[in-house]
C-alpha cells in the first residue's frame, strides 16, 4: 500500500462492501513511523459513517520495506499499565485533512480500484482506473446529455474530437453496409431510402462542390390540370456557398446494365436502361428549370437558393461490368459527352464514402467549415 499524497487517493476493493485506501503517514523517523490505514465501507444503515480505520506502528526492514510492528494484546496489560499514542497538533491536522478527503470519496459510494482526486468536499474526480464503470453509471441514470453539455462547456476541443470520432465510426459502418448491400441485389426503393438516410455521401458533389440535401421525392413538374400525374425526382440537392444552386439526383440500382453487346469494331452501345435513365433525368432537369424560372434564366426560391439550368446526377450501375478496355472507353466517352448530367456508378459512390470517412482532415474541413453546409445531423452526435 502506498502513502497518500496531497492530491490523490488510491483505492483497492477488498470485498463487495469494503475498499482500502492509501495509508496516511502521521509521523516518521528513519526506522519507525505511525500510520493510519483507512478503509471505506458500504454502510446502508448510516451512509455518512463510511470510514473505518486503524493506527499502526511500523518498522523499516533492512530492505527498506515498512512492516507493521507486532500488535499488543491489551488483555495482557496489568493494572496500572496502558498504551499511549500521542498525536501533536500538526499530526492531528494531517489526519483530519486526510479523513475529510476519504469521507468525501466514501460519500460518493464504494469506489472501484483506481486513483481519485477530491476537488471539494462534495466533488470527486476520477484520475484513472475503472472510469468506464462510472460513465456507465451516469448513463444508466439518464445523465448522458448533462455530461455532454458539461464536456462541451469545460473541454470544447475534446468534445469536438469525441463527436467526430463517433461520426466517423458510424460512417465507416455505413460504408461497410453500402458495400455489403451492393452484393445483395437490393432494389431501387432500398437505395433511395439508404441514400436518403446517409446523404452525407453526396456531400462533396460530383465535381467537389460541397452539397446538402434539400428533400427527397421532389415533384419537378408534369402535373396536369387535374393535379394528377407528375414527375418525381429522388433527391433535390443544393450547393453550399454565398450563392446556392439546385441539382437533381435520380437513383437506379447497382445491377442496372451500363452497356449492351458489342456492336462492331470494339464499340459497345450503352444499354437501354442507361439511355432511359439519362433521358429521364434530362426531362426532370428541364421541367424543374422551367417551373422554377421567372424569366427563363433563373428564379430565387424561398430567398435561399437558385435554379439555373439545374444539373442532373444519375446514380446507376457498377463499373465492374466494364471488364475490358473497349467497354470502359465506350462508357466513359458517353458519360463525358453529356451536357449538365453527371453519371456516377455505385462502386464510385462507395469509394467516395470511404474517402470521406478515411480522410479525417478532409472530413472536418468539408463538414465543419460552414454551418450552412453541415453534414452532421443531431442523430449523429454522441448523445
Amino acid at each position: 500500500m502506498r502513502n497518500m499524497n496531497e492530491n490523490t487517493i488510491q483505492t483497492f476493493r477488498t470485498s463487495s462492501r469494503t475498499a482500502e485506501c492509501d495509508v496516511v503517514v502521521l509521523k516518521e523517523t528513519s526506522s519507525t513511523r505511525l500510520v493510519f490505514r483507512p478503509q471505506i465501507v458500504d454502510n446502508p444503515s448510516n451512509p455518512e459513517a463510511c470510514v473505518n480505520g486503524h493506527l499502526f506502528h511500523q518498522k523499516k526492514t533492512r530492505s527498506g520495506v515498512w512492516e507493521d510492528a507486532e500488535s499488543l494484546n491489551l488483555s495482557t496489560l496489568k493494572s496500572g499499565e496502558g498504551v499511549r499514542i500521542t498525536l501533536h497538533s500538526a499530526e492531528l491536522m494531517l489526519l483530519k485533512e486526510a479523513l475529510d478527503k476519504i469521507y468525501a470519496l466514501g460519500r460518493q459510494g464504494l469506489p472501484f480500484d483506481g486513483n481519485y482526486a477530491v476537488v471539494r468536499d462534495d466533488d470527486v474526480l476520477i484520475i484513472d482506473g475503472q472510469e468506464h464503470d462510472y460513465i456507465r453509471e451516469l448513463l444508466s441514470r439518464n445523465l448522458g446529455e448533462n455530461v455532454w453539455r458539461q464536456l462541451i462547456e469545460l473541454e470544447p476541443d475534446l468534445a469536438t474530437k469525441l463527436a467526430w470520432a463517433k461520426v466517423q465510426s458510424d460512417r465507416m459502418q455505413v460504408a461497410d453496409s453500402f458495400e455489403l448491400n451492393m452484393l445483395y441485389g437490393r432494389n431501387e426503393k432500398f437505395w433511395q431510402v439508404f441514400l436518403s438516410k446517409n446523404d452525407w455521401i453526396f456531400g462533396y458533389g460530383l465535381t467537389y462542390y460541397c452539397m446538402t440535401t434539400l428533400g427527397r421525392e421532389i415533384l419537378v413538374g408534369g402535373k396536369n390540370i387535374n393535379n394528377s400525374g407528375g414527375q418525381v425526382c429522388d433527391f433535390l440537392l443544393r450547393t453550399n456557398g454565398k450563392a446556392r444552386f439546385t441539382s437533381l439526383v435520380e437513383i437506379k440500382c447497382p445491377n442496372t446494365k451500363l452497356i449492351q453487346g458489342e456492336d462492331r469494331n470494339g464499340v459497345y452501345p450503352i444499354s437501354r436502361e442507361l439511355a432511359a435513365a439519362v433521358s429521364q433525368i434530362q426531362i426532370y432537369c428541364n421541367s424543374w428549370g422551367q417551373n422554377r424560372t421567372q424569366d427563363a434564366i433563373y428564379r430565387e426560391i424561398e430567398g435561399d437558393y437558385l435554379t439555373v439550368s439545374p444539373k442532373g446526377i444519375l446514380v446507376i450501375g457498377d463499373t465492374s461490368e466494364l471488364d475490358n478496355k473497349d467497354k470502359r472507353i465506350s462508357f466513359e466517352l458517353f458519360r463525358r459527352s453529356l451536357h449538365n448530367i453527371d453519371i456516377i456508378t455505385y462502386d464510385e459512390l462507395l469509394e467516395r464514402a470511404k474517402f470521406i470517412v478515411s480522410d479525417k482532415q478532409e472530413l472536418e474541413q468539408s463538414s465543419v467549415a460552414d454551418a450552412s453546409g453541415e453534414f452532421i445531423s443531431d442523430d449523429e452526435l454522441p448523445f
